[in-house]
Parts: structure tokens; C-alpha cells; sequence
């Protein structure tokens, strides 16, 4: 009754364990809601920018005479920028810390930016307005001086001037703004001038009666001065503007933005990996507490405890390595959801039959059905042993624990438990010449190692096919060699041949798991030794294994 209730208490913990670990998981899963919202904020201060930029060009351009748009884009993208203050709360403190220094980045580049647009706004209003009047001021000057003879030097400088004046307009240059300047200084007068000296480097040309004229230069050199001078102004203002780095800066937000949600991400599918090994557990020992509980065998229920805590013991390494292990878990998940179905369903089904009829059927039927549950159970203890001696391998966990070991005796069992397994009329040819003094090596290890490649040997090969064992050794190493007649194995699976969960294309409806050979590549690898195969495809394989060992001082 203490083993009975042992076991039901680490049930109990098994399944206190997982209701922690799935509010764990929901805790830690990102809000869909939120990530969207915020991506969709940087992104919009993408576009935001493209906008601003358009609307500047516009307005330069002429096409949009007021800054109404512009004001507009300006507002939403200071909206924007306090959204974006607000940083998700899946932002893990490496994440804040990246993208801290990137916010402040972009928060600059809008203040440069908006410095500039609010100079471009003031100086596009003063140069569209000499624009319009301009023009306005030359034909009022040529006007007043149509009818006099002598105003005609006067009227072609005017006429000069408009041209270049309003060239720098049509196609701005660096030419074209020299000429529209000395333009400007041939209609100045000498003796009195209106125009700063240093508005251009040419010298000041004489137009008779200039002074008499004043009235009528002034308003025209006023404004032509005001093109000249603000037109290249203005276009630099808007190189400065369109070339700001503020898309670069909210799309380096965005990238270590990305980068963190996607830690969150993955750290939310580790948790729920280790849900979902908490469930296998879960299922496990409700089935070892249920085979425990059928049989009433002390021995039986003091094994179950074993391997239950033995799998509770792995699940908490597991829980702290579970970025290691990822990978291992996903697996394992895919592959029990399958070969545990099967016999689960034999226990269950056992145990509805047992329920129901148990008391009507004589005790040798009783005993089948609890042989049945037994074994199923049994089955899959082994399949969890093997999962968990991969999964110590791949996370470094699994230790070599070498002791003296002989090896013809051990051989010799293993050759024995061979032949009980597969019958007295299966042929097992075995050889033994290794040395007859113990050697120091993890015989647990290497009776996986040995038991995996007899027992594939037999699956694959037919009824009257020999198997061949050979153990030898060579200079400081044991060596095994075991051959079959069987089917063989594709060259297209030779690369994959010591995965975990993988078979063969030609494995048929042959029975297994995938787990024997990557349990042998695994206690090879923790001794240091060597496994290689030669196989024909329908005339059988060939391992050779080759293990390491020390003498043992006499």
C-alpha cells in the first residue's frame, strides 16, 4: 500500500507539474494583438516618412499651394512616434536594451527633420511669393518705359534678367544661378547700389538713367533677389529632407523589434514542449499506477516507481536544458503519439475487459490479459529508456561508467538471450577469440550496443538466414562483427542510418521505432569508439564495431 500510494502521489505531482507548466507556457506566449499593433505602428512610420516626403515635393513642386497635407502627416507622425514609446510587454531586457538606443535614433532623425521641414515651409512661402511677383514687377518696369527711345538698354536688361531669372526655375544649375546673379548686379546701379555686395562676384554693369528708374528697379531686383538667393535654398532643403535617415532608423526599430518577438516565440514553444512532455508523463504513469494497481505486485510497483521517478528525474533535466533539447522533445512527441498508441490501447483495453468480466473468467484468462498489460507496459518502458539515453547523450548528460568486464561470458549471454528470443531454428554462427581477461568497459553500454545490433540482425534477415557474430579484438580494442542475409539498406538512407526515429525506406511493416542504431552510435560515441556498415540492397549488412579498452592491472 506505501509503493501503491507512492505512486500516486508522484502521479499527482506528474499532473501538478503540468497545470504549473501550462500557465508557465500561457504566461509566457506573446499577444498576437500586441505584436501586430506595434508592427503595424513601425511599419506605418515607414510609409508615414515616404508620405512626408511626397507632400514636400509637392508643395515645391507648385502642385499643392498650402501646407494643409503636410501639417497633416506631420501630426500623425507625431502620434505615432508616442505609440511607439510604448514598447510591447513581450520586450524581453535584451530586447529593451537593443532597441532603446534605436528609438532615441529615430526620435533624433524626426527632430532634425522636422527642423528642416518647418525652414523648408518658411522659405518655399517667401520664394513662391517673389515667384508670383516677379514676373508682375518686370512687366509693370517694361510697361512704363515702352514709349521712351531711350530705355530700350533698360528694357532688353529686364528682358535678360527674366529669362535667366526664371531659368534657374525651369532647370536649376549652378550656371544658371551664377547668370540670373550677374543678371541682377547689370541692373543695380553703380553709384547707388540696392543689392548686397556680396550677392554675386560680377561686375556691376551701367544702364543709362538707371537712377531715374529706381522706383520701378527696386521691386524687380527685390524679388529677383529673393529667387536667386532662396531657390537653391529651398532645393537643398529638400535634398536634406528627402535624405533624412528617419525610414532607416524606424526599420532598425523593426529589425530588433522582429529579433525579439521571435526570442519570446521560441522561448513560448520550449514551454509548450515541456507541456507536452509532462502529458507523455502524465499518460505514463497513470498507465504504470493502473498496471500496478492490476497485478498487486510489490516488485512490479517497486520497478514502476523506479522508472517514474527515473522519467520525473529526466523531465526536471530536461525542464532546465530545454533550449539543448528542443529539438529532442519534438521528436519525442511526433513519435509517441504513435507508438504509444498502440499499446496504451492493449492496456486500456485489458483493463475494460478485466472490469467487466474479470470476475466470470477463470484465472488463466486473467493472467493473459494481465501478461498482455504487462508486456505493453513494459514495451513501453523500454522505448522511454532508450528515448532518455538519447536524449542524455545529445545533451551531454550521459556519463561512461567503466568497470572489469570479461568478455567471453558476457558474449555468451548475450548470444543465449539471442537465441531464447528468436528460437532454437534460427542459426546464429558465433566466434569469440577476444582476450579471456577482463578489460575495463561500461558493460551497460555495451550490452545496448550489442543487443541492438543481434536483435536488427534477426528482424531483417528471413527464417532460414544465418547470422553471423564474430568478437575479436585489436591492439587495445574489442571488435564485433555481426553479418545478416537480410534485406539490406538503400544508399539514399545511409546518412540518416543513426538518427533517432528514422528507418529505412525498405523497413516495410518490419516493427521498430528508429531508436537501435542511434542508441548504438550514442554509447559508441561516449566510449570513443567507431561503428561502420557495408550493405548490398537483398544480400544483408555488415557492422563493425570497434570499442576501446584498458587492461586490467593483475
Amino acid at each position: 500500500m506505501t509503493t501503491l500510494r507512492s505512486l500516486r502521489l508522484a502521479w499527482i505531482a506528474v499532473v501538478l507539474a503540468l497545470i504549473a507548466a501550462t500557465g508557465f507556457a500561457w504566461l509566457r506566449q506573446p499577444d498576437d494583438d500586441e505584436h501586430a499593433s506595434y508592427s503595424r505602428h513601425l511599419q506605418s512610420a515607414q510609409a508615414l516618412d515616404t508620405r512626408l516626403n511626397e507632400e514636400v515635393a509637392k508643395s515645391r513642386l507648385g502642385i499643392v499651394n498650402h501646407y494643409d497635407r503636410l501639417v497633416a502627416v506631420w501630426d500623425d507622425i507625431a502620434a505615432l512616434e508616442r505609440e511607439l514609446g510604448d514598447t510591447p510587454s513581450l520586450v524581453d531586457a535584451t530586447g529593451r536594451a537593443e532597441m532603446a538606443p534605436r528609438l532615441a535614433a529615430y526620435r533624433a532623425a524626426l527632430r532634425h527633420k522636422e527642423t528642416l521641414v518647418e525652414s523648408f515651409k518658411t522659405e518655399q512661402a517667401v520664394l513662391r511669393s517673389s515667384v508670383r511677383a516677379f514676373p508682375l514687377a518686370v512687366a509693370r518696369a517694361r510697361d512704363a518705359t515702352r514709349d521712351d527711345p531711350a530705355a530700350a538698354p533698360f528694357r532688353e536688361a529686364l528682358t535678360q534678367l527674366e529669362h535667366d531669372v526664371m531659368l534657374t526655375l525651369v532647370a536649376p544649375s549652378r550656371l544658371d544661378a551664377e547668370r540670373a546673379r550677374c543678371a541682377l548686379v547689370g541692373l543695380d546701379s553703380p553709384e547707388r547700389p540696392m543689392l548686397p555686395a556680396t550677392l554675386s562676384a560680377c561686375a556691376r554693369g551701367t544702364v543709362a538713367g538707371l537712377d531715374a528708374r529706381r522706383d520701378l528697379v527696386a521691386p524687380v531686383l527685390v524679388h529677383a533677389a529673393v529667387v536667386v538667393e532662396r531657390q537653391p535654398r529651398v532645393e537643398r532643403l529638400v535634398s536634406s529632407i528627402v535624405t533624412q535617415p528617419v525610414r532607416a532608423r524606424a526599420s532598425a526599430v523593426l529589425e530588433s523589434y522582429t529579433a525579439s518577438y521571435e526570442r519570446a516565440s521560441a522561448s513560448s514553444r520550449i514551454a509548450w514542449l515541456l507541456v507536452y512532455g509532462l502529458v507523455i508523463a502524465a499518460l505514463a504513469a497513470g498507465a504504470a499506477d493502473i498496471i500496478a494497481r492490476l497485478t498487486g505486485s510489490k516488485r512490479a510497483l517497486e520497478d514502476a516507481h523506479t522508472r517514474l521517478s527515473n522519467a520525473l528525474a529526466e523531465l526536471r533535466v530536461e525542464r532546465d536544458r530545454e533550449m539543448e533539447l528542443a529539438a529532442l522533445k519534438s521528436r519525442f512527441v511526433a513519435m509517441t503519439s504513435h507508438e504509444f498508441r498502440t499499446p496504451l490501447s492493449v492496456i486500456l483495453s485489458s483493463a475494460e475487459l478485466l472490469e467487466a468480466y474479470g470476475d466470470r473468467w477463470p484465472r488463466e484468462k486473467q493472467l493473459g490479459h494481465l501478461r498482455r498489460m504487462q508486456d505493453s507496459a513494459k514495451g513501453m518502458s523500454r522505448m522511454l529508456d532508450g528515448v532518455l539515453l538519447i536524449g542524455r547523450a545529445e545533451a551531454g548528460m550521459l556519463e561512461l561508467t567503466p568497470r572489469p568486464v570479461e568478455l567471453h561470458p558476457l558474449c555468451d549471454e548475450l548470444v543465449e538471450q539471442a537465441r531464447l528470443l528468436v528460437g532454437s531454428e534460427r542459426r546464429l554462427d558465433y566466434v569469440n577469440t577476444a582476450p579471456e581477461e577482463p578489460v575495463w568497459l561500461d558493460e551497460k553500454l555495451l550490452r545496448h550496443v550489442l543487443t541492438n545490433l543481434l536483435s536488427n540482425a534477426f528482424k531483417y534477415s528471413p527464417d532460414d538466414a544465418p547470422v553471423t557474430f564474430v568478437v575479436g579484438h585489436k591492439d587495445d580494442a574489442a571488435t564485433f562483427d555481426i553479418k545478416d542475409r537480410g534485406i539490406g539498406i538503400p544508399d539514399e538512407d545511409r546518412d540518416r542510418l543513426f538518427e533517432a526515429f528514422h528507418r529505412c525506406a525498405n523497413a516495410g511493416s518490419v516493427p521498430g521505432t528508429g531508436l537501435g542504431l542511434a542508441i548504438v552510435k550514442s554509447a559508441l560515441d561516449v566510449h570513443g569508439g567507431a561503428i561502420s556498415v557495408q550493405s548490398e540492397i537483398g544480400r544483408g549488412t555488415h557492422f563493425h564495431v570497434e570499442v576501446p579498452y584498458r587492461q586490467v592491472d593483475a
